[in-house]
């Protein structure tokens, strides 16, 4: 979208919307999905040509990583939404290219737990820094009160969505 194109949303948005709508929410979920929008097209370029990697493939090494555990496919699939056959699959790239290790739970036996290799961990502190440039990039024009403040927005509604 270019800059007229958003002149025209927020210039015209009260005249279009329908009856009844909420324009309020519509004056935030759009800016929304045009920022996961971008952040997602800016993110894949740096993600598959320096790294060889999809966002669901970093996301998984990502909470791996924050979680400072192992974990079950199960756990991994509730946390990124993915439907058990697509975290077989997503599990299978990620140990080919030597990102995790699977290993037998010591409390049961029969299950394999997920936990992130020392390869999967350099990527990780080579990849985040470089995405969060594109990130900066992007919020460098609030100052340090706006960030916070949209941080804490943004947590708020994180957890409202997760109770």
């Amino acid at each position: 979208m270019n800059k007229t194109q958003l002149d025209n949303y927020y210039n015209n948005i009260f005249d279009t919307s329908p009856a009844g709508f909420n324009v309020e929410i519509l004056k935030i979920v759009m800016p929304l999905i045009l920022i996961q929008k971008d952040l997602l097209h800016k993110t894949s370029f740096i993600l598959e040509t320096k790294y060889d990697l999809t966002h669901s493939q970093l996301n998984t090494l990502a909470i791996l990583l924050f979680n400072k555990r192992v974990m079950s496919p199960t756990e991994l699939s509730q946390s990124l939404l993915f439907s058990s056959g697509g975290m077989s699959k997503l599990l299978k790239n990620l140990e080919t290219k030597k990102l995790i290790k699977r290993v037998a739970s010591t409390q049961d036996k029969r299950s394999i737990l997920v936990q992130l290799s020392s390869e999967g961990k350099a990527v990780l502190e080579q990849a985040i820094p470089d995405l969060l440039k594109e990130d900066n990039q992007m919020f460098s024009i609030l100052d340090d009160n706006e960030r916070q403040c949209l941080s804490d927005i943004f947590q708020k509604i994180i957890y409202e969505i997760h109770k």
